[in-house]
């Protein structure tokens, strides 16, 4: 397994902590006010989200250049 499937699989479930994050908020949203920690929850995995997206999102553009440089 390269490190291109691990991190796909690692941005999966950040993924999926970040979705629980926000239905939590949002759930928590009805009751009343949530509490600070409720409501900055959701940052923690969007911030681990970003560099893992980050390396998908260029991926084929190294891809692109090395097959590009190779020649």
């Amino acid at each position: 397994m390269n490190w291109s499937v691990r991190i796909r699989q690692f941005h999966r479930y950040v993924a999926t902590a970040f979705i629980a994050t926000v239905v939590t908020y949002l759930i928590a949203m009805i009751w009343g006010p949530p509490s600070t920690i409720i409501t900055y929850a959701p940052l923690v995995p969007l911030f681990v989200l970003m560099p893992t997206g980050l390396y998908m999102l260029m991926l084929p553009y190294a891809a692109a250049w090395r097959t590009k440089h190779r020649s």
